[in-house]
């Protein structure tokens, strides 16, 4: 979408900032940003909320894993593994942990600190 929206409009100044929906959503609203792109469902009345396209959750694993050459891993052999996701207060983040529970796949949470990366 970014790349589709540079190349139709090569002036606009683009700047890319993460953060969860509901961050994302303040800035928006307090005027930071003019777009966001969110998890949905969002249910905000004083935006307009338009999908622009879908993407899909998957797992990685180093190549030498048992799980490298498979195309699905069901959410129940996920259950007592170490995962990293995103920040709690993520909506993706509700929406993993809802999908795996439903799964019957039982995980703890840890508290992770993290940092900056940058490229």
């Amino acid at each position: 979408v970014l790349r589709e929206f540079r190349s139709r409009f090569p002036k606009v100044d683009l700047h890319v900032r993460s953060g969860y929906t509901q961050l994302t959503l303040g800035r928006v609203l307090d005027g930071d940003l003019d777009v966001g792109l969110v998890t949905l469902p969002l249910r905000a009345p004083q935006v307009r909320v338009t999908q622009v396209g879908r993407d899909e959750l998957v797992v990685i694993v180093p190549p030498d894993h048992p799980w490298a050459a498979r195309r699905r891993v069901p959410a129940g052999e996920l259950a007592g593994k170490p995962l990293v996701l995103y920040e709690r207060q993520s909506q993706a983040t509700d929406l993993i942990m809802r999908a795996l529970l439903e799964q019957g796949a039982s995980f703890r949470a840890s508290r992770w600190r993290s940092t900056r990366w940058r490229p």
